[in-house]
C-alpha cells in the first residue's frame, strides 16, 4: 500500500496521493498519519486486508473521487482528524463501514456513494460539529447510520441511511433528521427537550417500554416490538404523541 507517516514530532504538509491503483495489500491501501493540507484523490483501492483509505491524527485535507471496494475493514476511515472534506467517493462491498469518522470534528461528508458495506456511515467517539449531506447510503447490509455529535448536522436529503440512537432512561435525539432507529432494550422515561414543533418518528428495533409521564405526554405506556414506530412532536419542554404503529 501507500503510507505517509510523520515521526510524531513533525507533520507532513501539502502531501498529495492521486491517481494510484492499490490492490491486495496486507494492511490499509492508503494510510496518512500526522498530515496537514493533504489531498487523497482519484485512487482505486480494492481487496486490501484493512481499511481502503485511512487517515489518523491529520487536519485540513480532502478525500475525494476515490473508489474503494472489497476491503477487509472500513472503506474510508478517519481517526482523530479535523477539518476533512470527504466528497464524491464510492465505497462499495467493504467488510466494515462504507465511511467511518471517529473522534473527528468540523468534517464534511457529501456526495458519496456507499453500497454493499456492513453499514454505510458511522460517526463515533468524541466526534462533533460535522456535516453529513447529499450522500447515497442505500443498499448496504444494514442501512442504519450512527450519528453521535450533539452539533453534527445530518441532512436526510438523499442520504438514505437512517441515524440510530441507543435506548437509555433518557435519550438525546440526533439533530437534523426526522426518522431515527432506537436500538437496545433499556426502557425510556424521558427524551431531551428540543425546540418547539420539531417532529420525529422513532422506529424501535427490539422490545422495551416507553413510559407515559415526565416530559413524555403519551396515550399510555408503549411496549414496543421490532419495527414499532412512535411519532412525537415537541412543545419545547415536552414531547407529545402524534401517532403510534405496532407492526
Amino acid at each position: 500500500g501507500i503510507q505517509m507517516n510523520a515521526d510524531g514530532e513533525t507533520v507532513c504538509v501539502g502531501s498529495t496521493v492521486s491517481g494510484n491503483t492499490v490492490e491486495l495489500c496486507g494492511l490499509s491501501g492508503i494510510w496518512l498519519s500526522d498530515c496537514k493540507n493533504y489531498a487523497v484523490s482519484g485512487n482505486t483501492v480494492s481487496e486490501c486486508a484493512s481499511h481502503g483509505v485511512w487517515l489518523t491524527n491529520s487536519v485540513g485535507g480532502t478525500v475525494g473521487s476515490n473508489t474503494v471496494t472489497a476491503n477487509g475493514a472500513d472503506g474510508i476511515r478517519l481517526d482523530t482528524c479535523d477539518d476533512v472534506a470527504i466528497t464524491g467517493n464510492t465505497s462499495r462491498g467493504n467488510t466494515g463501514d462504507g465511511i467511518q469518522i471517529n473522534v473527528a470534528t468540523y468534517c464534511t461528508v457529501t456526495g458519496n456513494r456507499c453500497q454493499g458495506n456492513a453499514t454505510p456511515f458511522v460517526e463515533s467517539g468524541a466526534s462533533d460539529y460535522n456535516m453529513i449531506a447529499a450522500n447515497n447510503l442505500l443498499g448496504n447490509m444494514s442501512n442504519a447510520c450512527a450519528v453521535v455529535g450533539a452539533h453534527t448536522q445530518w441532512s436526510t436529503g438523499i442520504n438514505g441511511g437512517t441515524p440510530n440512537v441507543a435506548s437509555a432512561a433518557t435519550i438525546t435525539l440526533p439533530k437534523y433528521t426526522n426518522y431515527i432507529v432506537v436500538t437496545g432494550v433499556t426502557n425510556i422515561t424521558s427524551i431531551t427537550a428540543e425546540p418547539r414543533d420539531r417532529m420525529v418518528t422513532l422506529r424501535f428495533s427490539d422490545i422495551l417500554t416507553v413510559t407515559d409521564g415526565g416530559n413524555l405526554r403519551l396515550n399510555g405506556d408503549l411496549v414496543t416490538s421490532a419495527s414499532t414506530t412512535l411519532t412525537l412532536q415537541s412543545s419545547g419542554a415536552n414531547w407529545w404523541e402524534i401517532a403510534r404503529c405496532a407492526t
